[in-house]
């Protein structure tokens, strides 16, 4: 981060513990937490806490870390009062139901990546759980509802991505981001 920094004084980073390998932290979900906040500390530049989250698609990390893990670092964003970038894959109920306990409603952030459909974002665009951009999915994809989030309300470069279920990437997809309108 800080090469990269320096590089482009612009850029903002994320810090976090990818559900992949929440499993180095398995029985101790709270020192992934601790290792999160310590670096932010160390990094200036560190404007949130991600990319976390749960992914039961692949078998990388067993879901009981996943779930210790992931809660651990929504409680340091709650407590820091950071944004969360999240990645949730075929893990929405799950996704959902932590960032609720743990977050306490205060904590927001970026739907980043993603398996679910438009009922996962408009549950977590109710306010009570995240602010998010998200993926309109093109015609061979998933329903073409979607949520929309004005664009000075998302966190600099957010990039969100929709997986297909099953990893089949024969679709592509398209982001959508709306400008607010002029006052």
């Amino acid at each position: 981060a800080g090469r990269l920094g320096a590089l482009w004084p612009e850029c903002r980073f994320g810090i976090g513990v990818h559900p992949h390998a929440a499993k180095d932290f398995a029985g101790r979900p709270e020192q992934a937490g601790e290792v999160v906040r310590a670096q932010i500390a160390a990094t200036p530049l560190a404007r949130a806490v991600g990319e976390i989250g749960l992914d039961y698609h692949y078998d990388f990390s067993p879901a009981e870390a996943q779930h210790g893990v992931f809660r651990a670092q929504v409680a340091v964003a709650r407590e820091l009062g950071l944004p969360v970038v999240i990645h949730t894959r075929e893990a929405d109920d799950d996704t959902l139901r932590i960032l609720r306990e743990e977050g306490g409603g205060e904590v927001r952030g970026v739907l980043h990546c993603f398996t679910g459909g438009p009922s996962l974002l408009r549950e977590m665009d109710s306010g009570s759980t995240c602010l998010f951009c998200h993926q309109q999915a093109g015609d061979a994809g998933p329903s073409g509802d979607h949520v929309s989030t004005p664009i000075n309300e998302l966190p600099q470069g957010a990039a969100p991505k929709q997986l297909p279920p099953g990893g089949d990437f024969g679709w592509r997809t398209k982001t959508y981001v709306e400008a607010p309108e002029a006052a």
